[in-house]
């Protein structure tokens, strides 16, 4: 099975459900997508969707992170946004016991099997793909 997590707030639910459905017409293999919700509203949206969408609220990852607490404090808030996509892997990771993990920015469509991006980093420990 394999394990994917991206994170929104409301503003960018749409996109997110669209990568949701992406995975699910194109991927031949089964998958959780991992979701930390910016907002209440997105987590209680997410926690309907569908089975395979795991919701994690922000608060959850801030829990006893002071750094996290404090770039939140004084960073802008898209700038906030992107830093937590390293983070939040590290706590599926940590936290949750997740073998792998591949991060995916919530406006992301797939039109083919996402098969073919592990299939091409192969047996390394880190891929970094283009946007």
């Amino acid at each position: 099975m394999k394990t994917y997590c991206t994170l929104s707030d409301i503003n960018y639910l749409k996109q997110g459900k669209a990568l949701f459905r992406s995975l699910s017409d194109s991927s031949s293999e089964n998958f959780i997508l991992y979701y930390l919700c910016m907002d209440q509203e997105t987590y209680e949206a997410v926690l309907e969707y569908d089975s395979r969408i795991v919701p994690v609220l922000l608060d959850e990852l801030e829990e006893g992170n002071e750094k996290l607490a404090s770039f939140k404090d004084f960073s802008p808030y898209n700038a906030f946004c992107w830093s937590l996509a390293s983070t939040f892997c590290l706590y599926l990771l940590e936290k949750k016991n997740v073998e792998s993990i591949m991060y995916i920015d919530s406006d992301i469509y797939f039109y083919q099997d996402p098969k073919l991006v592990y299939d091409e980093i192969g047996d390394k420990s880190v891929g970094i793909i283009r946007h």
